[in-house]
């Protein structure tokens, strides 16, 4: 929206003084005005000077009354369309567009085409903010249409400037860009400061937008210097709207550098985002626009939460969340796009994984529903087609027209000097050689003869030269395709070899229970297995007997083919089992007997063993029959994580090999939560998610695993599971190695 500026937003202070005191007088003269057609005056004059946006509707609004008393349309429609850009600026979007709706159709009946072309203009981003996406586009061409019709080139930037705006939502950057480009060229032609603003501001976010999209810290520094241009040329317009978008733009923008810096780095970035802010605050002081508002605290919140000053950032927002969620419909663009990031920061800061997992869910749902690609794509071709077709093609072909005919005539004159300065140039040069060759026509041909010799010697040198060159080019093709053949034979084994692996892995997969056989033990049941090479050293496994219903997870020492193999022999050792148990702590005599077997089938040069925990559920009794070897059991219980401690003592041979596994008994409730896991799920990887301090590689730990569960247990099994995933690969995002060291193993059931 451009309608309200000049005098309304002035920004500098010599200007703010001239305006109140100007404004001081209106008022006064309000008071003792006797006619309606000094008050239309005076009321015009208060709502086009005055900055504050309630004022403006007031006035704006008893101008359109005073105007219908008079019969005056023009003034009605100006001032209606000064109240619908105020509701605009306010997200107020129906409202905004019913008063431009009133005012375009008066002047539709004036037949004012600029006027029209406005009205379009405004309401095609109404539309947008709407997502209303086809009428936006029907009402950029229209816009358009009337702006080529009478010849204002500068205005047809704004349709530039719309378009970039609906492609950057569906993520078509390099669309986005490119009109916006062309939108910044117009209008640094023809000085319009106001909306070179918003272009920097806008292309700015374009960036900003590449830049999560690449994580590549060049375009964070494109999208500094673009919102201080925005900026800089804001200041020079005295708009004060663009003046707090572009400041509002640089706070965010170093507070994200803070978040991913440390130390020093980081204080320079907090104090930077402080500066702006500060000229953010100053403005919106004044403008009384409650989105600004809205934007700023969101920033005030993201700083809190980089400063850990997490209590008062759960105040704010608490506080915006129930203005946003109690009207989302009208809110949803900035509770997702610009409060979501800043929700999402809180939540990894507290390491809530949970209502960071559903919030994630809700704004993929949300982006599904607001943005198609399919319709991007053919809203692009469309487009370009109708409305940046023949209209734009013909703009641009009668600038081209101007511009080359400009050229023609003010380069010719140059053309014609710069030939006869050559030709006087290049005579003076023949002579000077001619009258030089003269006086030394003996000499240079004694110099000719000595290097014509000189040449047929290097030649005969060059022809040897080239001679073994050739040799040597033979022997070096004769190398390379030996060296080829060799990579062929390399890549053959190798594929060989990976097929091998693979089939192994089928092998291995086939060798555990199906997910189905677990699911007739334990009906509600989750697992987790991710291996970190091809095949596997983590394994699950499962059986039952009259009395108990039985399920272990299992880590072997290393992982790929190692582990793979000695996760094989566990299986076959398992499978044969359980016939050979006979009494005692069912879940401890299965790791005595894997013990027993593992000894007895290698050397004492193989002192690998296995982890493990093991769990028999009783079907007679509420009685589970627990036994951990390196590996704990954890029950959750009504949000509590009850920890089954291991026996620190592997399955294998060595030191403890004679003693006995015992294990324990356990009274279980209805509806408690098993887990059973290997040391790959909390070994992985990630940042410290305090950036006040040097950034530290940690591990997950049991410990953020444990509370990650119980923020999780009134979920689903498999929902649970899509949380426990998430809340993993989160932690592991922003590496640039893989943060991923162990095989991954996680079984969780309800009893």
């Amino acid at each position: 929206m451009f309608l309200l500026r000049g005098k309304v937003y002035s920004q500098a202070t010599e200007n703010n003084v001239g305006d109140e005191f100007y404004l001081e007088n209106l008022f006064k003269e309000l008071h003792s005005a006797k006619s309606d057609t000094a008050l239309l005056r005076i009321y015009t004059e208060i709502y086009h000077n005055h900055y504050n946006l309630d004022t403006i509707i007031k006035y704006a609004d008893s101008a359109s009354k005073v105007s219908l008393r008079l019969s005056d349309g023009v003034s009605y429609a100006e001032a209606i369309m000064f109240i619908g850009a105020v509701y605009n600026q306010n997200g107020e979007n129906q409202k905004a567009a019913s008063y431009f709706c009133a005012a375009l159709n008066f002047w539709i009946d004036s037949e004012n085409l600029t006027k029209q072309a406005v009205c379009y203009n405004c309401l095609a981003v109404i539309d947008e903010n709407l997502n209303h996406y086809e009428s936006a586009l029907t009402n950029y061409s229209l816009a358009l249409d009337l702006f080529l019709q009478t010849g204002d080139t500068l205005r047809s930037a704004r349709i530039y400037r719309g378009m970039s705006n609906t492609y950057s939502g569906f993520n078509l950057l390099s669309s986005a860009d490119e009109y916006l480009n062309k939108a910044l060229e117009i209008d640094l032609h023809y000085s319009d400061m106001t909306s070179v603003a918003f272009d920097y501001v806008y292309l700015g976010n374009i960036w900003l937008a590449k830049f999560f999209n690449t994580k590549d810290s060049n375009n964070l520094n494109k999208v500094k210097e673009y919102y201080k241009k925005g900026l800089s040329a804001a200041e020079k317009s005295n708009f004060l709207d663009a003046l707090i978008e572009s400041s509002l733009s640089l706070q965010k923008t170093y507070l994200i550098i803070a978040e991913l810096s440390s130390n020093d780095d980081f204080l320079v970035a907090i104090d930077s985002s402080r500066i702006y802010k500060g000229l953010a605050q100053n403005c919106i002081e004044k403008m009384s626009n409650r989105t600004r508002e809205f934007l700023y605290c969101i920033n005030d919140c993201r700083e809190k939460i980089l400063l850990q000053e997490l209590e008062d950032a759960k105040k704010i927002i608490d506080s915006l969340s129930n203005v946003f969620l109690s009207d989302l419909n009208k809110f949803e663009t900035i509770y997702y796009e610009d409060f979501g990031p800043v929700l999402s920061l809180f939540y990894k800061k507290t390491e809530d994984y949970k209502s960071l997992y559903l919030f994630s869910e809700k704004y993929k749902y949300f982006r599904n529903m607001r943005y198609s690609l399919d319709f991007a794509v053919k809203g692009e071709k469309k487009y370009n087609a109708t409305f940046f077709g023949d209209k734009l093609r013909r703009l641009e072909q009668e600038s081209a027209d101007k511009n080359a005919l400009f050229h023609k005539n003010s380069d010719s004159w140059r053309v014609n000097l710069i030939f006869l300065i050559t030709f006087l140039t290049l005579l003076i040069f023949i002579v000077i050689v001619l009258r030089d060759n003269a006086k030394d026509g003996e000499k240079t041909f004694k110099t000719l003869k000595q290097q014509k010799n000189d040449i047929l010697e290097f030649n005969k040198q060059l022809s040897n030269i080239r001679d073994t060159s050739l040799r040597q080019n033979m022997e070096i093709s004769r190398q390379s395709q030996k060296i080829n053949e060799q990579n062929i034979e390399i890549s053959n084994t190798n594929r060989a070899i990976t097929h091998s692996i693979e089939y192994a892995r089928q092998i291995q997969l086939a060798s555990m229970p199906l997910k189905r056989t677990l699911k007739l033990l334990f009906n509600d049941l989750f697992l987790i297995y991710k291996p970190l090479d091809i095949v596997s050293g983590d394994f699950y496994w499962c059986g039952e007997t009259s009395e108990f219903k039985i399920i272990g997870v299992f880590d072997c020492t290393g992982h790929g083919i190692s582990g793979g193999l000695l996760s094989m022999l566990g299986i076959s050792i398992l499978n044969d089992t359980l016939a050979e148990i006979s009494s005692g702590n069912i879940a401890a005599e299965i790791l005595n007997n894997l013990r027993k077997k593992i000894i007895s089938f290698t050397t004492k040069e193989v002192d690998d063993g296995i982890d493990g925990a093991v769990v028999a559920v009783s079907k007679q009794t509420n009685t589970l029959c627990i036994c951990g070897a390196m590996r704990p059991v954890w029950i959750e219980r009504d949000g509590e994580i009850i920890e089954i401690m291991p026996e620190r003592m592997p399955v294998s041979r060595g030191k403890y090999q004679n003693k006995p596994f015992v294990g324990q008994e356990f009274k279980y409730q209805k509806n408690d939560i098993v887990y059973l896991f290997t040391d790959g799920m909390t070994d992985v990887f990630g940042y410290s998610p305090d950036t006040t301090s040097k950034k530290q590689l940690l591990k997950f730990s049991q410990k953020r695993l444990k509370t990650l569960l119980s923020q999780v247990y009134q979920l689903s099994l498999g929902k649970q599971k899509e949380v426990i995933t998430y809340a993993l690969e989160d932690w592991q995002s922003g590496l640039k190695h893989d943060s991923l060291i162990d095989d991954q193993l996680m079984i969780g059931f309800k009893l």
